[in-house]
């Protein structure tokens, strides 16, 4: 018997006598109870073991299985591509191609009409979700004709290629039509196999767009959206903003830098005391930005010293407001 200092209770004063036994008791745990624990851990380790396997070759997901047996999820992950799949008891869950007879069996079930679980229970050895996008990948490729397949280059569709591109000046999807190829299989073999010296750099604004520029410059000053110029206009909205913003005449484009005139400058404060947008303001000051209109009345309304210092060349000197 082992004696240890009791707990002083309240109300007693703590003198040598206040002491209270404890009997010691082994700490470790018999062997044969360990034994049997294991042994108990492991037969239920079987158990459900054969009841993943049974239920996994009936097309159930591994949270369904978990739903059934009541056990984790993260559980089922572990014994099936840990234990089950490696050791060969079980096949569902490995990857494994889709051989031909599978998928003209797969075909047939779909030209029949079957439904989704009718068209599971034919396939036991394969999983829902493997099936799902077997099914999703086969409806694909029936529809899309071979025209996108993958195949080697041959030099004459090369030839072909750099003439499409570089002499006839066709866009992507014009020499994909022609080549019976996709749009990105074509620009990437040109600009793989055709050195950076030697290519030929396509405008980025067609001719007609560079046309009715004066146009969509007139209805964006106006505070017009892309997409409703482009539906007036009967033209490609993308079209339109690269003009807008790569084109000199944009005023949306950032040319050389000029000085702001007196008159300018009077005009700025007049049209944004009257509640002009800074879009609006822009059909009236060709070659002026929206960002520059806004920074220079910004400028305007500091002191006369620091807008003369900003104010840039010579002719621009004497901002009278």
């Amino acid at each position: 018997m082992e004696f240890v200092p009791g707990r002083l209770l309240r109300g007693f004063r703590a003198t040598p006598t206040c002491w209270r036994p404890r009997t010691a008791l082994p700490s470790a745990r018999p062997i044969a109870f360990a034994w049997h624990a294991h042994c108990s851990t492991n037969a239920s380790k079987h158990v459900h073991d054969n009841d993943i396997i049974r239920l996994r070759k009936e097309g159930k997901t591994r949270y369904e299985i978990a739903e059934t047996l009541r056990i984790k999820s993260s559980y089922v992950d572990d014994r099936l591509y840990k234990h089950l799949v490696p050791q060969g008891l079980l096949t569902s869950g490995a990857r494994r191609v889709w051989s031909d007879e599978e998928d003209k069996e797969l075909l047939r079930c779909m030209d029949a009409g079957l439904s989704a679980s009718e068209i599971y229970a034919r396939f036991p050895e394969r999983s829902c979700r493997s099936v799902h996008h077997r099914r999703r990948y086969l409806s694909g490729t029936v529809d899309r004709s071979s025209q996108h397949s993958r195949k080697a280059w041959s030099a004459a569709e090369q030839d072909k290629l750099v003439y499409l591109h570089d002499h006839e000046r066709l866009p992507w999807d014009k020499i994909a039509e022609r080549m019976g190829r996709s749009v990105a299989s074509v620009s990437l073999r040109y600009f793989k196999s055709v050195p950076e010296s030697d290519r030929v750099r396509l405008p980025r604004v067609d001719q007609v767009t560079e046309e009715r520029l004066d146009e969509v410059v007139r209805l964006r000053g106006l505070g017009h959206s892309f997409l409703f110029i482009a539906k007036v206009l009967g033209m490609n909205p993308s079209s339109i903003w690269q003009a807008y913003w790569t084109n000199t005449k944009s005023p949306g484009f950032k040319s050389a830098r000029r000085a702001y005139t007196p008159a300018e400058d009077e005009a700025i404060v007049k049209h944004r005391e009257t509640g002009m947008r800074w879009r609006e303001m822009t059909a009236y000051f060709p070659g002026r930005s929206e960002m520059s209109l806004r920074q220079r009345f910004i400028t305007l309304n500091r002191s006369p010293a620091s807008a003369q210092q900003s104010s840039g060349p010579p002719e621009g000197e004497g901002v009278s407001r």
